[in-house]
């Protein structure tokens, strides 16, 4: 209530701001998920899709 000096605007805000994310969600990927898929692979795993790209195919 500080920022909008006054009881009338904080309905408003809380509205916009409400909006504000609805329209962020729609727009873009979560954060966190992103910067998970950007993290290389475990030591394990690397090791076990090695292993799968040198196995002989289904012939």
């Amino acid at each position: 209530m500080e920022m909008a000096s006054g009881q009338a605007m904080v309905l408003s805000l809380m509205a916009c701001a409400l909006l504000a994310s609805g329209v962020a969600r729609l727009v873009t990927r979560p954060l966190y998920e992103e910067l998970a898929a950007l993290l290389p692979l475990p030591a394990s795993n690397r090791a076990a899709l090695h292993a799968d790209a040198r196995a002989p195919g289904p012939s």
